[in-house]
């Protein structure tokens, strides 16, 4: 995936909280990555015939979004990965860094999109 997804830090909020909203699920933003997409959404225009026509629209609008749910949908393995991490290197021993850089490697491809290794 070559579009960077957006930097962090970023935090929860909620958009349509459950019950109060009607809504049974609920629906949570995550900023800056909603205002930010939001802005570049508005700034740009799809349509050839409109003042603000962005022939690259889809790829720069979705492609931000994509990369930012790439990011997200690897967190579960990130975390994961962390807690492996972690228990390898209070474990010691020689093949600790070993594993742990291995270990390392694979979450960030993970995260970013790249060709994942197995872990």
């Amino acid at each position: 995936m070559t579009t960077q997804h957006t930097p962090g830090p970023w935090e929860v909020t909620p958009f349509l909280t459950p019950n109060e909203d009607d809504d049974p699920v609920g629906i949570y933003k995550v900023e800056p990555a909603f205002s930010q997409l939001s802005e570049l959404y508005w700034s740009l225009d799809p349509e050839p015939d409109e003042p603000n026509y962005a022939p690259d629209f889809h790829e720069r609008v979705h492609g931000v979004n994509a990369s930012n749910a790439q990011l997200i949908a690897a967190a579960p393995d990130m975390l994961r990965s962390l807690q492996f991490i972690l228990q390898r290197l209070e474990q010691g021993g020689s093949a600790a860094k070993s594993d742990c850089l291995s270990q390392c490697s694979w979450a960030i491809a993970k995260a970013t999109g790249g060709p994942v290794m197995a872990a």
